[in-house]
């Protein structure tokens, strides 16, 4: 029997700050916990019945703030994006070359971040829900970490959001299938809306 797995939120906020090797190496992990949850290199055990299982020292791999999480992984059905979605690259797509964003308020608070019409961006939220046609702009173009271009790792703006505030991530080759969102570090501290299929991770610098 195969699962489907869907993340929390803990296990989201720290995952974009892993190198894409460290990403690797847990989709490799997350793969073999959705074919056998019990599997002994897995370590696995199981709280609140059957539905969860809860890693504690099978991702040695996870470095910095990860080391010391523990991270629960509910089986269940994931929520994405809905299927009639135009993940087509443009024409001329932007390569999105990934850089590191330090927090001017705490130095040790360090984002992925990316580029886009002069504007930084960096880590904000997860799906909450679903994702439609209706609520994606465009294709820009792909992700490019550490000179690998990941083709299949696409950002796209918002269809109601005219000023670009915010940019969704999605893998098209659903490896880690849930949709991320990029804010615009510029508008910290601004009252802008956040788009209701948006859930806050609730990182440091935009508290």
């Amino acid at each position: 029997m195969s699962y489907k797995i869907s993340y929390t939120k803990r296990f989201q906020k720290h995952y974009k700050k892993l190198t894409q090797t460290e990403k690797k190496q847990i989709v490799s992990k997350v793969e073999m916990l959705s074919i056998n949850p019990l599997h002994p290199s897995l370590r696995t055990k199981r709280i609140q019945g059957r539905v969860c299982v809860l890693i504690t020292g099978g991702l040695q791999l996870i470095k910095r703030a990860l080391i010391a999480i523990t991270l629960i992984l509910m089986i269940s059905t994931a929520t994405g994006c809905g299927s009639k979605i135009d993940y087509s690259l443009p024409d001329n797509p932007i390569e999105f070359n990934t850089s590191t964003f330090a927090n001017p308020f705490n130095e040790a608070d360090e984002y992925s971040a990316i580029e886009y019409k002069g504007r930084e961006y960096i880590p904000f939220g997860t799906l909450k829900g679903s994702l439609g046609k209706d609520d994606i702009g465009e294709c820009l173009g792909y992700l490019v970490q550490e000179g690998q271009k990941l083709e299949s790792v696409r950002l796209f703006t918002l269809a109601d959001d005219p000023e670009a505030n915010y940019l969704v991530e999605i893998d098209t080759e659903g490896e880690m299938s849930q949709p991320s969102f990029y804010r615009a570090a510029d508008t910290v501290g601004k009252e802008i809306d956040v788009p209701s299929f948006i859930d806050s991770l609730d990182y440091d610098y935009w508290r």
